[in-house]
């Protein structure tokens, strides 16, 4: 069955991690999950080999991609946050390209519910049309 709790594994650029954790501790709306994120972030690069002082000397894609298990919700909540982000002008650019870096997840996400027979996403999280509610 799959739900907003599902987990993914997604390639990412541990850099386009890092700016995805500020994005998320500064605009979205459940001020708990930037801080989650940034935790899993740090937890995930360790022990893939990436520790803080290489993230802080790297510039995007500098480093190799690493596989972030992310749940489903969440990516969902990355997406609402990156367009709430791109409708203020000082963020377009950065929402643009963060946007373009999800992409792939998000593509995971609707190929894996397209395949799926059971589905079952909670009430919570989505509105009546499937759009993520964060």
């Amino acid at each position: 069955m799959i739900n907003t709790d599902t987990l993914i594994s997604v390639q990412i650029d541990p850099c386009t991690l890092a700016a995805t954790a500020g994005m998320l501790i500064e605009c979205c709306v459940d001020k708990t999950i930037g801080p989650e994120f940034s935790r899993q972030t740090v937890v995930q690069l360790k022990e893939q080999g990436i520790d803080e002082e290489a993230l802080i000397k790297a510039s995007f894609n500098s480093l190799p991609h690493v596989n972030f298990q992310i749940p489903i919700g969440i990516v969902m909540t990355v997406a609402t946050t990156l367009l709430t982000a791109a409708t203020n002008k000082a963020n377009a650019s950065g929402a643009a390209w963060l946007t373009n870096a999800w992409t792939p997840a998000l593509t995971k996400i609707g190929n894996l519910l397209i395949e799926a027979k059971d589905t079952q996403m909670r009430d919570d999280h989505f509105d009546k049309f499937g759009n993520c509610m964060n």
